[in-house]
C-alpha cells in the first residue's frame, strides 16, 4: 500500500489509474484528501489482515510469528482470493477498483 496526499500526487505516479478514477467518480473535494493505493486485491487484503479490519477483529497481525512453533496461519490464507471477495462486497462510496485491478481508497468519499 502507498498513500498519496491528494489526487495530483496519485496522478503523478499512476496516471492511468488516476484518469480512470476521475472518469468514473468525477472531480470534487475528495481530490484534496489522502488516497490509499493498492497494487491489486491481494495487496489490499494483506493490508486488511496485517494492519486493518481483520487485525482489529483478531487483535493480532496473523502474518507475524506468534504461534509458538505451530504453523503460521497466514501461510494458509489465500490472500488473493480474500482480496477479490473483499472487493465484491465493499461500499463503493470510498473504494475504487480499476480495470487493471489497482485499488484506490479514500476516507473522504467520492
Amino acid at each position: 500500500m502507498k498513500y498519496y496526499d491528494n489526487f495530483e500526487a496519485l496522478q503523478n505516479e499512476h496516471p492511468a489509474v488516476a484518469t480512470e478514477l476521475l472518469d468514473k467518480k468525477g472531480g470534487g473535494d475528495w481530490q484534496e484528501d489522502t488516497l490509499y493505493y493498492y497494487d491489486d486485491p491481494g495487496d489490499f487484503a494483506e493490508c486488511e489482515v496485517c494492519d486493518g479490519w481483520y487485525k482489529a477483529i483478531l487483535g493480532k497481525d496473523i502474518s507475524q510469528n506468534i504461534y509458538n512453533g505451530a504453523p503460521n496461519l497466514y501461510d494458509f490464507v489465500d490472500i488473493d482470493a480474500l482480496g477479490m471477495a473483499l472487493t465484491s462486497n465493499w461500499d463503493e462510496s470510498s473504494h475504487f477498483i480499476s480495470s487493471s485491478k489497482a485499488i484506490v481508497v479514500t476516507d473522504f468519499g467520492w
